[in-house]
């Protein structure tokens, strides 16, 4: 029974990727499509290192589409630490949507009363920019893996937004040293 279990968990595991669109060049081995489909059990039930360890082994398979959706997931994990960090920096314990859903997170649903500096928010892109090699090693093991590619397109918008987002604080930092050094001019 555990085999026929993990049969049909990895069953299913290659039906995701087949109804996602994508040509399987040769059947993932069972033993590699369990481990993706663990992986993503392991996730869903909080065990983040323990998924991570299975979708690095489902990387083994030969078969790129599954390499493409374990680099994916593996994507996915380092993009949620990025942005877990980035909601300590607001002290936020609202979600900030994750590298995986569909929507587009934004700094102002990531705000709260405390503000990080730019050298705070500089880490975080630093950090992101790190996120994009595992989609980039997806598409390099499958060029059509379109999760992939999407996840790069809104990695790289919320780069953007960010690096908006130091720059406008730098020159709040810059109007209030000016402030200051007026205000010091005008006692003397």
């Amino acid at each position: 029974t555990e085999w026929k279990s993990a049969s049909r968990i990895a069953s299913v595991a290659l039906a995701a990727l087949l109804l996602c669109g994508h040509q399987v060049q040769a059947a993932p081995t069972p033993e590699h499509a369990l481990a993706y489909a663990t992986g993503t059990i392991l996730l869903q039930e909080g065990e983040v290192e323990k998924a991570r360890e299975a979708f690095s082994e489902a990387l083994l398979d030969e078969d790129t589409t599954l390499q493409a959706a374990a680099h994916t997931a593996l994507g996915n994990l380092v993009t949620n630490a990025a942005f877990d960090h980035l909601r300590t920096l607001y002290n936020a314990p609202s979600e900030v949507p994750s590298a995986d859903t569909e929507e587009e997170p934004s700094l102002a649903e990531a705000s709260a009363p405390a503000q990080p500096t730019p050298e705070n928010l500089q880490e975080i892109v630093d950090e992101l920019k790190r996120c994009l090699n595992p989609y980039g090693d997806a598409l390099k093991a499958s060029p059509q893996f379109e999760p992939a590619q999407k996840n790069i397109d809104k990695i790289n918008d919320f780069i953007k937004k960010l690096e908006e987002e130091i720059e406008r604080l730098k020159q709040q930092q810059d109007q209030q040293q000016d402030q200051q050094q007026d205000q010091q001019q005008d006692k003397q």
